[in-house]
């Protein structure tokens, strides 16, 4: 700094310039944010139950049910179609989960049985 002329405005901003790059350089990597994104990180609920043995036509008929509260939700943004788009999402998840836990336990079961066979 005291080789610089500070009368002449192009020195000036060449030193501002300099000591910017010094701070960015030292304080860049500490307010860094690193983010691990997987290949497939949108969820499509369609692909993962389509084939399930657990997703029979009670399930297909409450997906559908939800997917058209959307639609009527997107559509209209009234308080009612909200009110039936969450309460037809919540049935369907809700089906899903118990759907997926009861062929977990009855897998479990005839896995249990098995090795009590042996």
């Amino acid at each position: 700094m005291s080789d610089v002329n500070t009368l002449q405005q192009e020195n000036i901003n060449t030193l501002l310039s300099d000591f910017t790059s010094i701070i960015r350089s030292v304080s860049d990597p500490l307010f860094e944010k690193n983010y691990n994104v997987k290949q497939n990180s949108s969820f499509d609920d369609k692909t993962l139950h389509k084939n399930a043995e657990w997703f029979d036509a009670e399930c297909k008929r409450a997906r559908q049910r939800y997917l058209e509260a959307l639609r009527l939700f997107n559509s209209c943004k009234s308080d009612e179609s909200r009110q039936q788009f969450y309460e037809y999402k919540k049935s369907y998840k809700n089906m899903v989960c118990k759907k997926k836990r009861k062929f977990k336990r009855n897998k479990l079961a005839e896995l249990e049985k098995l090795r009590q066979c042996r």
